[in-house]
């Protein structure tokens, strides 16, 4: 009896799929992701939607250009993202390298495809975290407050958790490729 051995470049292409995947099923798990940035004094984590994923490695995130994470980005440019597809078991950990975009054909790619409804996430009054009295007391403002961030990824940490033995590697971007190794789960 013979077992393959998992393959490094497979591993890394299946959860490329399962990515590329989440840019049309708006019910795949990663869909959504955590974002994690770093401030002055702190670090922030939250849930974002996960826009577009490409290959070798890039994601698209819109947000609004009032919130902390810009302000945590405009001072250190680095942040994470993790991802977990809980049927498959698999965990997928980004460094990645972010972009604010403000303008130009990548802005206006997203801006085009903003629904009415999705406009309030972007132009609310007040801002992002500021007090309000009740949960109906925000409204859309005049004027949009939409940023797109554009993530370059750096290193993958994909962890395969399955009974029969998990599986971990870790990948590093060189030039347009990436190079892998087995590590210890």
């Amino acid at each position: 009896m013979t077992s393959s051995k998992p393959n490094l470049d497979e591993f890394l292409r299946d959860a490329f799929s399962q990515l590329l995947r989440s840019n049309a099923d708006h019910k795949h798990a990663f869909r959504y992701v955590a974002l994690a940035t770093s401030g002055k004094t702190d670090i922030k984590q939250r849930m974002v939607v996960h826009r577009k994923f490409l290959e070798p490695g890039i994601s698209h995130i819109c947000t609004d250009s009032r919130t902390k994470k810009i302000a945590d980005i405009e001072n250190n440019p680095f942040a994470s993202l993790l991802f977990y597809e809980y049927k498959k078991k698999l965990q997928v950990s980004v460094s990645t390298r972010v972009e604010v975009v403000k303008e130009g054909v990548l802005y206006d790619e997203y801006l085009g495809r903003i629904s009415e409804h999705t406009l309030l996430d972007y132009s609310a009054f007040p801002g992002p975290g500021m007090k309000i009295a009740d949960t109906s007391s925000f409204k859309g403002g005049d004027e949009l407050y939409l940023n797109v961030l554009l993530l370059h990824w750096d290193s993958i940490d994909l962890l395969q958790l399955d009974r029969s033995g998990h599986k971990r590697a870790k990948y590093e971007r060189v030039d347009d490729r990436w190079e892998g190794s087995w590590v210890v789960p």
